[in-house]
């Protein structure tokens, strides 16, 4: 059986029939695709990483070429496939903030976490994908083969956020199509599924359905990760503070930042440690792209302290005042 043309054509997508038709688009040996497609899970490293929330997460790291073919993959076929518009992440473009502006003045949030993502995704739904998208089921299966490990879906290759987001294309199509009808705003970043709506009996009422539909769909919850935050609770949405208007980083975290700064001052600049000078721009990086305000205090803080403390770890910091 061939692809489908018509629907390659539909989507924009590269004509493959044969892994010579791949090894010619891809500029990779047809050698080196058949290795990689018949031994992919010879071709990952892996490592622990901790979790924030304790206990650790699993890192699969594909070699240099796997790696160059997945990316290959990634931008020619699936950031050309649409993904749902409750998805908020790990599109060109997107930020974390798309994920919290839709609940920004809601009374009562639900915060669910699904146990396990990438995981839970196994083989037979990354070839649903490529089978969808027109692919025949031959090159489907070669395909899925060079973008999943161990016939799961591996945290730690660049094609495998696309590939979970256009996965859970009927978990969001679900999801909209139940909370639509009860006034309920839903959005999902990665494995965050938030809801939203304007009091938390409307969100108690729909829960049992919620996780039966999150069940249904092949995903697990974690229920230590279930939170309800009603108005008498700080709401938070993917570790952001939700105001009656607006949202940001929050107080403490605010402080936390602002007392990291501080201790620099007293560390000269030729004995900083590189990890903790780059933990620290990271964060700056961050809180200016999602909270402006507290960023341009922490952006004034350090350009005063740079005046104090000219030759400290500080005065590596590059910052400036945001519009």
């Amino acid at each position: 059986m061939s692809s489908d043309k018509y629907r390659l054509s539909l989507f924009d997508l590269p004509k493959i029939d044969s892994l010579e038709d791949l090894s010619y688009l891809s500029r990779l040996s047809k050698g080196q695709l058949y290795r990689f497609a018949k031994y992919s899970d010879w071709f990952y490293k892996s490592y622990r990483i901790p979790k924030k929330s304790g206990g650790e997460r699993i890192i699969y790291q594909p070699s240099f070429k796997l790696k160059a073919i997945q990316a290959w993959i990634l931008r020619n076929i699936l950031e050309r496939l649409s993904i749902s518009s409750a998805s908020k992440g790990f599109s060109i473009g997107s930020s974390i903030k798309d994920n919290v502006k839709p609940h920004v003045g809601a009374n009562a949030i639900l915060a669910i976490d699904i146990e396990n993502f990438y995981p839970s995704i196994p083989a037979n739904r990354v070839w649903f994908v490529y089978r969808t998208a027109g692919y025949s089921p031959q090159i489907a299966a070669v395909l899925t083969s060079l973008t999943t490990y161990n016939s799961f879906l591996p945290q730690g290759a660049p094609s495998s956020p696309r590939l979970s987001n256009l996965v859970c294309w009927s978990l969001d199509k679900r999801m909209l199509a139940f909370v639509g009808k009860r006034e309920i705003t839903y959005t999902r970043y990665g494995d965050d599924l938030s809801f939203s709506a304007s009091s938390y009996q409307v969100l108690s009422k729909s829960f049992h359905t919620i996780k039966s539909i999150v069940r249904n769909e092949g995903f697990s919850l974690n229920e230590s990760k279930t939170r309800f935050m009603g108005p008498a609770k700080q709401r938070r949405v993917t570790g952001l503070i939700l105001y009656e208007n607006q949202f940001g980083i929050g107080r403490k975290q605010y402080r936390i930042l602002r007392s990291k700064i501080h201790k620099m001052c007293f560390i000269p600049s030729d004995e900083i440690d590189s990890f903790l000078l780059n933990h620290i721009a990271g964060w700056l990086s961050y809180v200016k792209d999602v909270d402006t305000n507290r960023y341009n205090k922490l952006a004034k803080y350090i350009l005063d302290l740079k005046k104090k403390f000219n030759s400290s770890a500080v005065s590596l910091l590059n910052v400036e005042i945001s519009a």
